[in-house]
């Protein structure tokens, strides 16, 4: 399980659509993003995917991720 904090999602539907592409990869096995605390919370297998498909994914969306 990862805590990503993500900057810019602002409604529902930002959660929708990180949560949606995130979900697409083999190995994630639960997304929950929250836009009013700015992060993800990800359940993954590691033997499937890491960590760095996972942010590919969230980047992909459009939002940053704060390291």
């Amino acid at each position: 399980v990862i805590k990503i904090t993500i900057e810019g999602m602002t409604c529902s539907g930002c959660e929708a659509h990180i949560e949606s592409e995130v979900n697409k990869l083999e190995g994630v096995l639960k997304v929950d993003a929250d836009y009013e605390a700015a992060n993800t919370i990800v359940q993954y297998d590691e033997t499937k995917v890491d960590l760095l498909n996972i942010e590919t994914a969230i980047l992909s969306t459009g939002y940053k991720i704060v390291k």
